[in-house]
C-alpha cells in the first residue's frame, strides 16, 4: 500500500463482501462512514511500525477497542485526522447515537470474522490487506462451508 486511497480500497472490497447490499447504497452514509473508518485503521497499521501489524485480525481487533480510545491514535497522524472528521465532528457535537451508528455499521459485519482459524491463517506474513497490489495478486476466500454461508 502506497497511500491512503490503497487502504479505502482494501477496506471497500471487504466492507461490500460482507454486507452485499450495500453495493446498491453506495454514497450513502452509514455504507461509506464504515469504509472510512476501516480504511483509516488500516492505513494506520500500515504507517505504524512500518505495516509490522497491519492484518487483518489485527485491523479487527483495533476497531472492537473503544471509541475513546482509538480515535485519539488515529487523529493523532495528520492525514488520517480529515478523513476521520464527520466522526470526530459527531463526537465532539455530541452526536453520540450517529457516532455509535457510524462505528457499529464498522462493527458488526466485521465481528463475524471474529474466529481463531480466520486469525491464524490471516496474521502471518503470508497474508498482507494489501489485496488489489498487482504485484503481488491474491484471492480473498473468508469461507467455503455451505452450511456458514452468512459467516
Amino acid at each position: 500500500m502506497d497511500d491512503i486511497s490503497d487502504a479505502y480500497e482494501s477496506a471497500y472490497t471487504i466492507m461490500l463482501n460482507l454486507n452485499k447490499t450495500w453495493v446498491q447504497k453506495q454514497g450513502d452514509f452509514f455504507v461509506e462512514s464504515p469504509i472510512i473508518l476501516f480504511a483509516s485503521i488500516i492505513w494506520y497499521l500500515r504507517i505504524y511500525q512500518d505495516g509490522k501489524y497491519c492484518t487483518f485480525p489485527h485491523a479487527i481487533e483495533f476497531l472492537n477497542k473503544r471509541y475513546e480510545d482509538i480515535f485519539p491514535i488515529l487523529t493523532s497522524y495528520p492525514e488520517l485526522e480529515n478523513y476521520l472528521s464527520s466522526f470526530m465532528d459527531a463526537r465532539l457535537g455530541g452526536a453520540a447515537d450517529q457516532l455509535m451508528g457510524q462505528i457499529n455499521s464498522a462493527k458488526i459485519p466485521l465481528s463475524r470474522m471474529v474466529l481463531p482459524q480466520l486469525y491464524w491463517v490471516m496474521s502471518g506474513d503470508e497474508f498482507s490487506l494489501d489485496i488489489n497490489n498487482p504485484d503481488d495478486p491474491k484471492v480473498l476466500v473468508v469461507g467455503n462451508n455451505p452450511d456458514r454461508q452468512n459467516i
